[in-house]
């Protein structure tokens, strides 16, 4: 990967180091393709679901988005390692891309001058039964698709309680699973402690958070909803349970005071 230590420097904050940015941008990163020909694709906190197609004499893949929003994709298939799953984008390719994460925290403008990207994918042992437990599934990621109109007043305030609600699922995968816990790959103004909860600064969210709504009025909406939300909620923090459990604790919390505020 070509001039990488100018792509870690977009992506990182001051006080990280280098191994930490990576890993925190790409961790949660997937790309998966169902059974029933339908895939969901996270990069660089954007997230895709639509329909995959193969290419089997010309080693293409095709993915086309659901919502409409980006032209069908294709890439490059090498299937000659049998452990992981090669897949390379043009400039091209990538140009189509680059539009649906073009805000200042996913590293963008690195994409914009390489000619080809190569993706290494390895598989991931996690399974789940039920759609509504994967959080790569679209019932999880509703939230995170644009609409295409304008929102009602209810509606945005779905909205950020599915916010919270996919939140609160990564914490109780991580616990169920012994894992880590990251909040790097998807967009949210919200900042998570043992004592307590709060949100990024409007300024510094508002970007990443208006992708996930019709217009910036209404992902100002969204965010004054979800301040809102946390002023009224209390919390103690509990000193015999573990950092994720405080977490889980929290979001039940917000989720419920959500609910009580639903118009």
């Amino acid at each position: 990967m070509p001039d990488v230590a100018g792509f870690i420097d977009s992506i990182k904050s001051s006080d990280e180091d280098a191994k930490y940015a990576m890993e925190s941008f790409f961790r949660g990163n997937a790309l998966i393709l169902r059974t029933n020909s339908t895939y969901d694709l996270v990069i660089c906190k954007k997230y895709l679901h639509g329909t995959w197609k193969l290419d089997d004499a010309n080693n293409l893949l095709q993915l086309t988005d659901e919502a409409g929003y980006l032209p069908p994709i294709t890439l490059k298939v090498n299937k000659n390692d049998p452990l992981r799953l090669v897949i390379t984008a043009d400039n091209e390719t990538m140009a189509k891309l680059v539009p649906a994460f073009q805000y200042g925290t996913t590293g963008y403008s690195y994409f914009q001058t390489k000619r080809r990207f190569t993706f290494f994918l390895s598989t991931n042992d996690d399974s789940y039964w039920q759609d509504k437990d994967d959080p790569y599934s679209k019932v999880n990621n509703q939230w995170r698709i644009k609409p295409r109109t304008a929102e009602t007043n209810e509606q945005i305030t779905l909205r950020v309680k599915e916010h919270l609600q996919f939140c609160r699922l990564l914490v109780k995968d991580a616990i169920e699973k012994q894992g880590v816990l990251s909040f790097n790959w998807f967009a949210t103004p919200l900042v998570l402690s043992t004592s307590g909860c709060g949100l990024r600064e409007y300024r510094y969210a508002k970007d990443e958070w208006a992708a996930n709504f019709y217009d910036s009025a209404q992902a100002l909406q969204g965010f004054r909803q979800l301040a809102q939300t946390i002023h009224r909620t209390t919390y103690q923090p509990d000193e015999t349970r573990s950092r994720f459990s405080n977490y889980a604790f929290m979001l039940d919390g917000l989720i419920e005071q959500v609910e009580k505020e639903q118009p």
